[in-house]
């Protein structure tokens, strides 16, 4: 047999195998499950953070406990979905397992809705399908922990197969359907809110630019008794809700360039981008081979959607990276929407398949050795924790340099470790991880008070009797020394530190190693004198 035959038998032997479509989606569901489950998900950004607060709240309702720091937010707020339903998981099984099970049962969720939303388009889903839901599913959204967020694109999906089901198969019970689950969605994620208002904006639009005069009148009103239940329930949550937080709104170029590739990036370091472009040029080579599915209504709406993310800003009131979350959403929209392999087709989706493959081994590889420190310094935080009370104030304060180095040094640096497999340190993964909030998940279930706990969502500050420092921001060692002489510390203070903290601190405040593992010292930091505090500054910003 030529060598030419046994290529092709070889791939047609592939092409058999990944065309068990039922086998590939197990194997790359369980493939999204096993880091999540592995590291309990903490080793994503805002994990632990949600977990010391679903601890809180369940110390709370569950034991009539009555903590110094917090109290529950007594009002209707965005992100609702982790804390309802950890909130009823607590009562049979713990809170981090509680986090857990939501956030696996939302990687479930997100995949079966994008399935079915191929199947209501009478679509099937295919090998290089599922992975590119796989790589879509792990990007900045699940790095950042967003998982209200994800959570509430699943169930836009399904808002998105009825509305799109609606213009071939017209149903009565749509306007109420689709106000109902916008009410869900408000309370989970106002972000797919938005995406689906785009969504249907740029529908009716074109439903009513292709409508002759006459009929114009007649679409409108269809439109209205669609749509006028969902906008009413829109409008009256968005003004009763708590928003929890204000702050500033900015539009930054270079972020909103660089969030284009924020499609299969699970992690910031660098050479991640580069996979990300993989990933979109592959998926803009299937929409060229196969087509989309999608009508001139579907596609206006497509098209509103990537003008929201030209004009969403960066930052919304104080709410960070707000446009890079919908670039994967919007590459979601496109993968539903693309058609099915053609019968006989003469190209093979095996070399499609083989480069995904390749790049979530290179993934596999990269989330490896960025998380390998991370064990190392979760049981660090492990001991420290010990030692703190519950009802401490505490500060956390990250590796620093006197420089941090620029980005192509920190990539040569990382390619260097990468290439030798060698762990990166802790100081290299402060900066590539930003796993600032990972102690907190040693310390949940305890009322302390710090400025890394988040306080707008299921639980608020009780009382601000004196204000904390986040040494988080500080660019180097300088910055760091500048923000403690500004601050105002409290009478008694834990510092989780990775450096000499005492050589930074202001004069007449002192601070007492009181534990020390791995890299990382806890601190008690107070003030020399009786009545220093009483005569210090009020908290101002560097």
């Amino acid at each position: 047999m030529s060598s030419s035959a046994t290529t092709l038998a070889g791939q047609k032997r592939l092409a058999e195998l990944f065309g068990k479509t039922r086998l590939i989606g197990a194997v790359t569901l369980l493939t999204a499950l096993v880091p999540i489950i592995a590291t309990s998900g903490v080793f994503f950004v805002d994990i632990p953070n949600h977990l010391f607060r679903i601890s809180l709240v369940s110390r709370i309702f569950h034991q009539g406990w009555e903590p110094q720091f917090f109290q529950l937010r007594e009002a209707l707020y965005p992100n609702m979905a982790m804390d309802v339903a950890t909130g009823l998981l607590t009562t049979i099984i713990s809170p981090s397992a509680a986090l857990l099970t939501f956030l696996c049962g939302t990687v479930v969720l997100y995949f079966a809705s994008t399935v079915y939303w191929r199947r209501s388009l009478g679509q099937k889903t295919d090998a290089p399908i599922y992975i590119f839901i796989l790589l879509i599913l792990y990007s900045e959204p699940l790095y950042w922990g967003l998982i209200n967020y994800l959570f509430g694109l699943a169930l836009m999906h399904f808002g998105m197969a009825s509305l799109m089901r609606q213009e071939s198969h017209p149903s009565r019970l749509f306007p109420t359907t689709q106000a109902l689950l916008l009410t869900v969605l408000c309370l989970s994620s106002i972000f797919p809110v938005l995406l689906y208002i785009a969504f249907c904006a740029g529908m009716a639009l074109e439903s009513l630019r292709s409508a002759s005069g006459s009929e114009r009148i007649t679409v409108l009103a269809r439109l209205i008794r669609q749509h006028l239940p969902s906008a009413v329930v829109v409008i009256a949550l968005v003004g009763i809700m708590d928003p929890g937080q204000a702050g500033a709104t900015e539009w930054n170029f270079w972020r909103k360039f660089t969030g284009l590739f924020s499609t299969a990036k699970t992690t910031p370091v660098l050479p991640e981008y580069l996979l990300s472009i993989v990933v979109l040029c592959c998926l803009i080579w299937l929409v060229r081979q196969r087509g989309l599915i999608a009508s001139r209504p579907a596609r206006a709406g497509l098209l509103a959607c990537c003008l929201l993310y030209l004009v969403l800003p960066d930052q919304l009131q104080s709410v960070h990276l707000v446009d890079r979350r919908l670039v994967p959403a919007i590459a979601g929209f496109v993968l539903v929407l693309i058609r099915d392999a053609k019968p006989g087709a003469t190209c093979s989706p095996v070399p499609l398949i083989r480069c995904l493959s390749l790049v979530i081994g290179i993934k596999t590889v990269v989330l490896v050795q960025v998380w390998s420190p991370l064990a190392e310094i979760q049981a660090s935080y492990r001991t420290i924790a010990a030692a703190i009370p519950s009802g401490a104030s505490v500060i956390f304060v990250p590796p620093l340099d006197k420089e941090q180095e620029g980005a192509i040094v920190r990539t040569q640096s990382y390619l260097k470790h990468l290439l030798h497999l060698e762990p990166t340190s802790p100081a290299t993964a402060h900066l590539n991880v930003h796993y600032f909030h990972l102690y907190l998940a040693e310390l949940s279930g305890k009322d302390i008070n710090s400025p890394q706990v988040f306080t707008n969502l299921a639980v608020k500050i009780r009382t601000e009797s004196f204000a904390l420092p986040d040494l988080v921001m500080a660019r180097d060692l300088e910055d760091l020394s500048s923000r403690l002489q500004l601050s105002h510390l409290g009478p008694e203070t834990y510092a989780i530190s990775h450096v000499a903290l005492e050589n930074f601190l202001p004069s007449r405040v002192s601070a007492d190693v009181l534990v020390r593992s791995g890299t990382v010292t806890l601190y008690l930091v107070r003030p020399d004198e009786p009545d220093y505090m009483s005569n210090a500054a009020p908290p101002t910003s560097p």
